[in-house]
C-alpha cells in the first residue's frame, strides 16, 4: 500500500518523547514521515521541554519558508510517492493528497506555539475539510481546538488542559486513546504508543498495527520495536537465539509495567 506522508510538526517546548515515540512507530510501520519544526529559536534544532533537541527534515521560519517546502522533503523522503503540489514558489497550503495524517504533540510551551500559529491552524482546518487524520496527544490537543478540529466530539488530552476543552468538546476521561471523525487524541506520554499505534491502525489496519480487537502492549511492542529479535516478524534476521528472547521479553515486560505505572500517578501538570 503506498501512502503519502505523515506530517509531525515539533517546536521549542514539545515534549520529546510524544514526538519521537510517534515517528519512530510510524516509521517502523513502513510510513514516510515528515518533521518539521516550526519557530525555533535555534533555526537548526527544537530544544523540547526537557532539553533534548531534536533536527527536523524541514525547517519553516516566519519569515521565508512556506509549506511547500515539506512536499518537497516529503518527495525525497518517499520517492515512490507522487504529490500533486510540488511548486516551491506557491504560498498556498498544501493540497489533499499531500498529507496522510498530521500530528502535534504535546509539552505545554510547545502546543501553545504551534496552537498560535496561523499556518498550523490553517494546514489543521485544511486537513479536517478533506476527511483526513490529524492527531493530538497531551497538550497538544489545544491546537485543535485553537483550528477548529472536531468541535463538539470526542477529544481526551492530558488532564492539565481539560478545562480550557470541556465546553468545545465532550471530554473523555477514561480512555487512552480517543478517536472521533479521524481526529485521533491521547493523554500523554505513557500512552504515546497506543496513540502512534492507532494512527497506524487508522491509516494501514489493524493487522499492520498489531492492535486487533484487544490491544495486547507486548505483542504491539514485539511487533513493532523489536521485530529483528521475533521470529515470524516480516523482517527478522536469522541469528536470534533463547538468552536475546529471554532478554528482550523481560524487557517488554517492565515496559508494559511502566506504562500502566505512568497511568497509575499520572503526569504533574508542570511536566506535560
Amino acid at each position: 500500500m503506498i501512502t503519502n506522508p505523515v506530517l509531525v510538526l515539533i517546536t521549542d517546548g514539545t515534549e520529546e518523547m510524544e514526538a519521537t515515540i510517534t515517528v519512530d512507530v510510524l516509521r517502523r510501520a513502513q510510513l514516510s514521515v515528515v518533521i518539521a519544526g516550526i519557530s525555533l529559536k535555534e533555526l537548526e534544532y527544537a530544544v523540547c521541554s526537557r532539553g533534548v533537541k531534536i533536527i527536523p527534515d524541514i525547517l519553516l521560519d516566519n519569515e521565508s519558508a512556506t509549506w511547500n517546502e515539506v512536499i518537497l522533503v516529503a518527495c525525497r523522503l518517499g520517492g515512490e510517492i507522487i504529490f500533486r503540489h510540488t511548486d516551491p514558489h506557491s504560498s498556498s497550503p498544501p493540497s489533499q493528497s499531500d498529507f496522510d495524517a498530521i500530528v502535534i504533540p504535546g509539552g505545554m510551551d510547545g502546543a501553545r506555539t504551534l496552537a498560535g500559529d496561523a499556518r498550523v491552524l490553517k494546514l489543521l482546518s485544511n486537513q479536517e475539510k478533506q476527511g483526513k487524520i490529524t492527531g493530538f496527544i497531551c497538550a497538544g490537543t489545544l491546537a485543535a481546538k485553537a483550528a477548529g478540529v472536531g468541535l463538539g466530539g470526542k477529544v481526551t488530552s492530558h488532564p492539565s488542559v481539560k478545562g480550557e476543552l470541556v465546553n468545545d468538546y465532550e471530554y473523555i476521561d477514561d480512555d487512552r486513546v480517543v478517536v472521533a471523525n479521524k481526529v485521533i487524541t491521547s493523554r500523554g506520554p505513557g500512552t504515546t504508543f497506543a496513540f502512534a499505534l492507532m494512527i497506524v491502525e487508522q491509516l494501514l489496519g489493524k493487522q499492520v498495527s498489531g492492535m486487533g480487537e484487544k490491544f495486547d502492549w507486548l505483542s504491539c511492542f514485539a511487533i513493532h520495536v523489536a521485530p529483528s529479535c521475533f521470529p515470524g516478524s516480516p523482517d527478522r534476521r536469522r541469528t536470534h537465539d533463547v538468552a536475546t528472547h529471554l532478554v528482550i521479553w523481560r524487557k517488554l515486560w517492565w515496559m508494559k509495567r511502566m506504562n500502566e505505572w505512568c497511568q497509575c500517578i499520572g503526569v504533574k501538570e508542570d511536566e506535560c
